[in-house]
């Protein structure tokens, strides 16, 4: 065909598939080239071979060795050594043509001998699916595309970022999966099927070098027991396993002034229909794009970014962390990024009480994730990876704890007024999960105030001194599930009970308080001899010491970049490896390209070379520029060339450092041997 199906699949309706923009679709126009397909079919055995051209031509076109044409032989079940001979034409050709000759293999099952219907139903089937494929170019599911790599050297470590392109790439194939009049129609095939990355290693960068060095995939519902690629080694197989997602990689299993060579893939996961409606599901990984990196040793004068760290309304048994990393030490600049979070809500979802925690970062006023819901349930835990932005990665951390029993509550105390704080007892109701969303494991105040309707109560949480508002909320009843960040008085803990603001003489009193309950005014006790709580009356709830969630709270990060000294005289303690030089060195790698280096150098600095006698032989000037994939850093390489272009003499010689922080004088040996 003349037409690329996929660029007019994904541009133009049906009706305005044009290939040669004649104004007629390609089934229309008679320019086009036709497909034609298989024009004979001949069986024979090796005792009848067509001997001649013309013999073999004859049997292309459809005619018997009896010179009758056949065009199609029928099936033959009798055993024997055959051959099958499949051809297409004619075809015209002019001098320097070129045609193509598209086959397709189609096997199916087989039940066994004298089975009638289900395997030949299977292979047309297959042939209807080769054929379609074939006539939309190849669109077949694939892997998303490899991530945009940058590997960055440093000392003794070689650090590895890319971008997060992968995870929005739409799978072309999902334009025919999901279209209902397609016969690869299948409604459990996604389009955005992206899974997680590898990240490999080589020595060479040779196809058969790479080292599986770890691997990340998203948290959900997939993990081993969905996929699992019993195919390849173990040592590079697929493995789900919720980690969380990241993109950056340090390797710190390097040898410095040596090359590596990393590749980072993306892989996905997607279903399948198999033979009839059962489903298969498989995973697609994209090629390897080889980066290189030499690690090195930095600049003498060189002091490293900072990031420090302000935590407000963050405790210490708080259940949430950050880790903060330099993957890109030059891009780091002056800023202050802010991980904000806010208050949670419960799932929207009917008859799911699960906490949704919301948060945002930005750095500056420049928004890296806009305000998002993270779905957690108590007892499971997350990381949370996010873009690398000016030179720095921010890592979110959050594990729940679980609830070994149903108090939200542990302890109290009385501060203030002669309530007896035995009275003040915890209520299982955890297990009723339109409350539980909103326990935070904050302590809270409880300041008492008569009022003219009765007692009320002023709550106040502890962690972040915010006050918690009222509301009528009811733990049975499901319309109000969204009410549970609030406190009131409940008189029982049934769907009948009557939330209210105000302390009753008639209640018999439970106090909610974010998720939580506990008992006073205790029923048993008649109404008469009760204790009520009096104006000016301070309690302190202590909640279950389980972690606290992340609510109403910020991580502030204050970052600073790279510098250099200039004003400072240095001892510097420049080094020449490998001294001595020999011909035959480990890093070598050829007899042709001699190198040495010059290591712990200032950023800035004149390298002069000189025989023992005193003779200069090389001037080198050395600036590291600090680009984001410069290999230089405090080293600098010679490769052992005079200034005249020549190759000097084993022997002893001399080097001279000059720069604005400090000088040194060293020496060093060359052995080159019979190769000079």
């Amino acid at each position: 065909m003349e037409i690329d199906s996929i660029w007019f699949k994904t541009h133009l309706p049906d009706s305005l598939w044009d290939g040669d923009g004649d104004g007629f679709s390609a089934w229309e126009d008679p320019s086009e080239i036709e497909d034609k397909g298989m024009t004979a079919f001949m069986r024979f055995t090796p005792g009848i071979d067509p001997p001649t051209d013309a013999d073999r031509y004859r049997l292309l076109t459809g005619f018997g060795m009896s010179g009758h044409y056949i065009g199609y032989m029928r099936d033959d079940n009798d055993p024997a050594d055959k051959r099958m001979l499949l051809s297409s034409g004619p075809i015209s050709m002019a001098d320097q043509d070129t045609v193509v000759i598209v086959a397709a293999v189609i096997c199916a099952g087989f039940h066994h001998p004298g089975h009638t219907g289900a395997d030949s139903l299977h292979l047309i089937r297959r042939d209807n699916l080769a054929q379609f494929i074939y006539d939309m170019n190849w669109l077949i599911p694939g892997p998303p595309p490899s991530p945009s790599v940058s590997a960055i050297p440093g000392d003794k470590m070689v650090t590895l970022i890319w971008d997060d392109a992968p995870e929005y790439y739409p799978d072309p194939y999902y334009e025919i999966t999901s279209n209902p009049n397609s016969p690869l129609y299948d409604t459990l095939y996604v389009e955005r099927d992206f899974q997680g990355y590898k990240v490999y290693k080589s020595l060479t960068g040779l196809p058969s070098d790479w080292v599986l060095l770890d691997q990340c995939d998203l948290v959900d519902t997939v993990d081993t027991v969905v996929l699992i690629d019993t195919t390849s080694p173990e040592s590079v197989r697929t493995q789900p396993l919720n980690t969380g997602l990241f993109h950056s990689y340090v390797d710190n299993t390097v040898r410095n002034g040596f090359t590596y060579y990393y590749a980072v893939t993306s892989y996905d996961l997607n279903a399948v229909v198999r033979v009839g409606s059962t489903h298969a599901w498989f995973s697609f990984e994209s090629g390897k794009e080889a980066v290189a990196a030499a690690p090195r040793r930095e600049a003498a004068n060189y002091l490293p970014p900072t990031c420090s760290i302000v935590k407000i309304n963050i405790p210490e048994c708080a259940s949430h962390s950050i880790d903060v990393t330099i993957p890109i030490p030059l891009d780091v600049d002056e800023n202050l990024y802010s991980l904000k979070f806010y208050r949670p809500t419960c799932d929207t979802l009917p008859n799911s009480y699960r906490p949704v925690y919301w948060y945002d970062l930005s750095c500056g006023s420049k928004e890296i994730r806009p305000k998002t819901g993270l779905l957690l349930e108590f007892g499971d835990s997350t990381r949370i990876g996010f873009p690398i932005v000016d030179g720095v990665e921010i890592g979110l951390g959050v594990k729940l704890s679980e609830f070994y029993n149903d108090y939200a509550f542990e302890s109290f105390e009385v501060i203030s007024g002669d309530y007896p704080v035995e009275s003040l007892t915890p209520h299982r109701t955890l297990t009723i999960h339109r409350n539980r969303w909103a326990f935070t494991g904050a302590d809270y105040r409880v300041e008492w105030q008569a009022t003219g309707d009765g007692m009320t109560a002023k709550v106040t949480d502890l962690n972040t001194g915010e006050k918690i508002p009222y509301k009528p909320f009811n733990h049975l009843n499901e319309s109000l599930k969204q009410d549970a960040w609030s406190w009131c008085f409940l008189d029982r803990m049934t769907t009948a009970g009557v939330p209210s603001q105000y302390l009753q003489d008639s209640l018999q009193a439970y106090f909610h308080i974010t998720g939580g309950f506990f008992a006073f005014l205790p029923s048993r006790m008649p109404l008469p001899a009760r204790l009520f709580p009096r104006a000016g009356d301070e309690w302190i709830v202590y909640s279950r010491r389980v972690g606290i969630v992340p609510y109403d709270c910020e991580y502030q990060i204050l970052s600073n970049p790279a510098r250099f000294l200039r004003d400072t005289m240095l001892s510097l303690n420049v080094k020449v490896v490998p001294n001595p030089y020999i011909l035959e060195n480990e890093w070598q790698q050829s007899q042709f390209q001699r190198e040495l280096k010059f290591i712990n150098l200032p950023d800035r600095c004149k390298i002069r070379i000189f025989t023992v006698a005193g003779d200069l032989i090389k001037t080198i000037t050395h600036e590291e520029t600090y680009q984001r994939t410069n290999d230089a850093g405090g080293d600098e390489w010679w490769d052992i060339v005079t200034d005249k272009g020549e190759l000097p003499a084993s022997g002893v010689y001399l080097f001279h450092i000059d720069s604005d922080v400090g000088e040194q004088v060293g020496k060093f040996a060359l052995i080159l041997g019979r190769y000079r």
